[in-house]
């Protein structure tokens, strides 16, 4: 099922004219660091966020690893970085440094690429559990303020994460990791847990052969 879910995910991001990453590092029981990526894509005219991929760091967690594998998750699956408009990191010095840093890296394969340092997550989760009557007079003010019209531009700034709070809210799911269980693929699990695709039961059902009865 989690195969199921991330090829449609690919697929998707494959027609999305543009897409953006988050992305966060942080280690588990096993005092492993994972990279955690999370993607906004476009999907019937709105942008839709999902979880991406986390693997682990196995030797070091510097900027130059980290890189090495996000690039070879876009190359194997056929994703492109030109379609990338943005990457939201928090500030570890990996992440941002200006000549060495994961987004400085990005941003040599493309140059239009817009980062974004999620300074903001405390604040996007404390919305989360904003009382009803405040959420709304805020909605309103957002949607005043906001552009009109189809524009590239829009559309671009529209799939700009501007915190990493995805990946943080992922990273409380290790907890299927156990001191027990550390050698875990955690991936999978983690896949279907996080994502809002929901796996094709019925055409993963109508591949399987049929166990006839004795």
């Amino acid at each position: 099922m989690a195969e199921d879910v991330k090829n449609t995910l690919i697929e998707r991001i494959k027609s999305s004219s543009y897409y953006s990453i988050q992305l966060d590092e942080t280690t588990d029981v096993a005092d492993l660091a994972n990279l955690m990526v999370y993607v906004r894509y476009e999907h019937d005219g709105a942008a839709q966020e999902d979880f991406l991929f986390c693997q682990p760091l196995e030797t070091r967690t510097t900027a130059e690893h980290i890189f090495q594998l996000l690039d070879a998750f876009v190359q194997e699956n056929g994703l492109e970085w030109k379609k990338c408009v943005g990457v939201c990191t928090d500030g570890a010095r990996a992440m941002t440094g200006r000549h060495s840093g994961v987004a400085a890296r990005i941003k040599e394969v493309v140059p239009e690429m817009r980062w974004t340092h999620g300074s903001i997550h405390r604040e996007a989760l404390a919305v989360e559990k904003m009382p009803d009557g405040l959420k709304s007079v805020l909605d309103s003010a957002v949607k005043s303020v906001n552009l009109k019209g189809p524009t590239d531009a829009l559309c671009t700034f529209s799939f700009l994460f501007a915190t990493t709070c995805l990946c943080e809210k992922g990273f409380s799911s290790l907890v299927i990791k156990t001191k027990y269980r550390s050698r875990l693929n955690a991936e999978p699990d983690l896949r279907l847990k996080l994502t809002s695709i929901a796996p094709d039961i019925k055409g993963l059902c109508s591949r399987r052969q049929v166990q006839p009865s004795h």
